[in-house]
Parts: structure tokens; sequence; C-alpha cells
């Protein structure tokens, strides 16, 4: 039905502004732990609506599609960047969850220890808890479809230490009902500097339950740990909520078609399957972490230039990035809803 009505010609022919359809606003959150966290409200008009969360590295927060939510969301909810702990695994006191959190740019996974601990790289690192620079927001056409664009900066950097400066693009077109991210993480520092990056994406109830499934084509899969390993059979299927059920995260070769992999949950009782895609060339990983606990249920589709296991071990598996001074690399990342067939 959205590309019969929103269609350009009839659009700007019965409406005086396409914000009676399709809108971009820039709020401040002003009650709770999130007090001060500007946001960008975006509801494209046919049926997504979505937050970028601009003081919480310009994360995705909340979403629905047609009204049903689907990104999975904590306890803490949105809480402001000030509140943020850098120690151990207290990162997961400020976690809201939301469609999309950025982790790195210098740790992803463990808490780093030993000889770094004068300067803590916390659980999944620091960039989710970096306000961004906005540098825009652009609403308008591209020739017959109709964009969103929210564009800003994030920097990790300390005097005498790492500099390293993201300039993120994200684009959300309507009609197709998909949101794209688009990266360009640049080493402005004097020196060598690790650079790893996961994009955590986060759904919950309703669109997982227990009849749904991870769908993708990989070569291979390799459980993280014992746990994950003594359930390695099932690793694609969802289960009903459990009291003590141990997170299980799998690391799946999803293979590479024309240059993108594909990763998707797919609930028989949705109208819509979310997709993750991706280009692999920079993000050769991806995991897919399960926690089906009571209370704690949700399900994460994480590409990555890295594994979830901090800086230190991905040292020592050989695999860990790192950018030259003036060095940048380009990530590419979607997430979108489509129809069922």
């Amino acid at each position: 039905m959205a590309d019969t009505y929103f269609n350009r010609t009839r659009i700007e022919q019965r409406t005086a502004s396409v914000a009676q359809l399709a809108s971009a606003r820039e709020v401040v959150i002003d009650n709770g732990p999130g007090r001060g966290v500007r946001v960008v409200e975006i509801d494209n008009g046919t049926g997504l609506r979505l937050d970028v969360l601009l003081d919480r590295g310009l994360d995705l927060g909340s979403c629905t599609v047609r009204g049903v939510p689907v990104a999975f969301a904590t306890p803490s909810g949105l809480t402001h960047p000030a509140h943020y702990d850098p120690r151990g695994a207290n990162w997961l006191r400020t976690w809201h969850g939301g469609l999309m959190t950025g982790a790195g740019m210098r740790n992803v996974g463990h808490p780093q220890t030993g000889d770094q601990t004068d300067d803590p790289h916390g659980l999944h690192g620091r960039l989710s808890h970096i306000p961004a620079t906005l540098t825009g927001v652009h609403p308008g056409w591209e020739e017959d479809h109709y964009v969103i664009s929210v564009t800003g900066t994030v920097r990790e950097s300390s005097f005498f230490g790492d500099n390293l400066l993201l300039e993120r693009t994200i684009r959300v077109e309507s009609v197709t009902n998909a949101i794209e991210i688009t990266d360009t993480i640049t080493n402005e520092g004097p020196r060598e500097t690790p650079f790893m990056m996961l994009y955590h994406c986060n759904f919950g109830y309703p669109v997982l339950d227990d009849d749904a499934h991870v769908v993708c084509l990989p070569d291979s899969v390799e459980p993280r740990d014992d746990e994950a390993a003594a359930h390695l059979d099932d690793w694609t299927e969802m289960a009903v909520p459990t009291n003590g059920y141990q997170e299980r995260c799998y690391y799946p070769d999803v293979r590479d078609e024309n240059g993108r992999s594909r990763i998707a949950l797919d609930n028989p009782k949705m109208p819509f399957v979310p997709v993750v895609d991706w280009r692999k060339r920079e993000l050769p990983y991806i995991t897919v972490w399960k926690t089906l606990g009571t209370k704690e249920y949700a399900l994460g589709l994480e590409p990555a230039n890295c594994h979830p296991d901090g800086q230190q071990r991905e040292r020592e598996r050989g695999t860990l990035v790192t950018l030259n001074p003036g060095e940048a690399r380009e990530h590419s990342l979607r997430v979108s809803f489509e129809d069922r067939a």
C-alpha cells in the first residue's frame, strides 16, 4: 500500500508539505536518567519510526515497524553518557539496548586488564557513550525516493593517546523501510592504533519469540565457548524464556554474495522479516548473540571487524586490526524490514 500513496507526484499535488507524511524532529529528553540526551525522531511515513541518539555515539534507539516494536530494551533505559563507568563490565549499567549499539572503537567485548588498567578499555569500549557532533538532518527527495539522512561525527581521543574520528551517515528511506549506516573511521593521531568495531543490532519480543529462527548461508559456524558448543545443533533456533539461561555466542562465516553478507530473523507470525546485511570486505565477522532468559530475552546480530573477546585476545589471535596515522576505513551496514513473501 505504501508504494501506492507514497508517490512523489501524488504527494506534491496533494500536500502542502511532505512533513504531513514523513518527518525528522530534534528533541531533548527532559526527565529521568536520560535527561539531556539529544534525539532525532524519524518517521519515514510508511511505517518505520526510529530514534537516532546523538549523545550516545549516534546509536539507533527505539524502533517500530508498522506499530510493532522491534528493538530490545534493557531495564536501564536511555541514560545520559555522563553516568558511564568504563571499569570492567559497568558498561552494562548504562546500556539501553536499542536497534543498534556501536561497540568500539578501540575495544570490543571483554574488558582489557593488565598493563592497560591506567586507561581502562571496559566492556565494548567507549563509543556508545561519546556525544556526537550533529552536522546535519537532511529530509528530501532523491529522484523519486524520499530520504531522511542524519550526519554527524564522533571522536575518541586523548592527548598523548589515540585520536580516532568516526563520520557517520544514517539514511532512512520511505517505502523500503531500510536503514543504511555508512561510517568512515580515520586515525587522526600520530601513531598506529588498535581499531575494533562491532555493530550490536538488537532484537526483542515480539519479533523475537520461541518460534523464530536465524536465517543465513554460513560456510561454517564456530561456537564461542563450551556452553555454546553444547547447543551447536540448534544455534539458529529460539526458545521460550527460561530462568538461568546462559548467554551463547556463535560466529558463522556467512557467505559473501556480490560483496555483501546477509542474516535475518524469521518469525512466521510477523508480516515482515528483519534483515541485517553488510559489506564483508571490511566487516568479515558476525556474532550471533542469544540470551533467552526470563526478562533477559534478546538476540544480537552483530557484524564486526573483530571478535567480541577484547583487544588482548584479538591480538593473540592475530586478527587485531590497526590503523596507521592518516589511514581510514569505510563500513557499510543496512537494517531492513522485508515484506514476507
